[in-house]
């Protein structure tokens, strides 16, 4: 579960997301905000925060427009 990883704070040096933020974004049905989307995006955020090393880079391929993602970033 992206919203709650089983690695030590600190694990990683990068973080390559291809399109896991969109997923849990999306409601992949009906191609609509899903529910909780925003409380969920943010708990992953905070994951990816969390198990990031100091100088760690997260990169996010996606297909949304930056000004809907930056804002979770």
């Amino acid at each position: 579960d992206v919203k709650a990883m089983d690695f030590p704070e600190a694990s990683f040096d990068a973080v390559v997301d291809k399109a896991t933020l969109d997923s849990v974004l999306v409601n992949m049905r009906d191609y609509l905000v899903g529910e909780n989307s925003t409380a969920n995006a943010n708990k992953m955020i905070s994951e990816v925060h969390r198990v990031l090393g100091k100088n760690g880079v997260y990169l996010v391929v996606s297909y949304g427009q930056p000004e809907f993602r930056l804002t979770y970033l």
